[in-house]
């Protein structure tokens, strides 16, 4: 009988050890098929990927339901910052954003306010009377841009800033030109580059920008 009960526990101590094993496999499957977090929606590639215009087709759609609730709750607006605007402008710090998607991502938290934007309302002037200073894409996706390469810069060694500052210079006047300049981007750093040519400044280094008044 005791040797019936060893064979017993045997048994299912070898079933338990198979599952285990079982369960582990299906857990690395699941790791090994993971949806890359979106670097696939630029690096060299063109720019309308398909992961990125998935986002921002849910980025209308969500937009579109909070701009319907602050038709009858003007607070619901508030859901754009929280919810509307990250989903929209998720990556940017990456890839950055063209004058054209910077200019959706505005049209986009007008829309957020309901029926407060109106077809021909000043984009600037809805988004300043119905959110704070600072919440308009136009300043918010560019601060996330520049901000992310400040903190790359910060963490660079000196042999690698001076690296970057050589890459720098040869990138910025290939994204001089306004005409195809975001087609060249492809990283945190031409983006930088590219974001500070938009907004009218020089960017002379990695880590010194001049305005155009300078």
């Amino acid at each position: 009988m005791r040797c019936v009960d060893e064979r017993e526990r045997a048994r299912k101590e070898a079933g338990r050890v198979r599952s285990s094993a079982a369960s582990d496999v299906d857990r690395r499957q699941v790791v090994q098929e993971g949806r890359d977090l979106g670097v696939d929606a630029t690096a060299g590639t063109k720019r309308g990927k398909k992961v990125f215009q998935e986002r921002g087709s849910k980025a209308k759609r969500r937009t579109a339901r909070i701009g319907s609730f602050a038709c009858t709750n003007a607070g619901a607006r508030k859901l754009w910052k929280t919810g509307g605007m990250p989903q929209a402008v998720w990556g940017v710090e990456a890839f950055g954003a063209s004058p054209e998607q910077v200019e959706a991502f505005r049209g986009l938290a007008a829309q957020a306010t309901g029926g407060r934007s109106r077809v021909g309302r000043c984009k600037a002037a809805t988004i300043a009377l119905e959110f704070k200073a600072g919440d308009d894409p136009a300043i918010a996706v560019r601060c996330r841009i520049l901000l992310q390469w400040c903190a790359t810069w910060a963490e660079l060694s000196g042999t690698e800033r001076a690296e970057v500052q050589r890459m720098w210079i040869r990138a910025m006047p290939q994204l001089k030109q306004e005409k195809g300049r975001w087609r060249k981007v492809i990283g945190n750093m031409s983006a930088a580059i590219a974001t500070i040519f938009d907004i009218g400044w020089w960017p002379v280094a990695a880590n010194q920008w001049l305005h155009s008044s300078k």
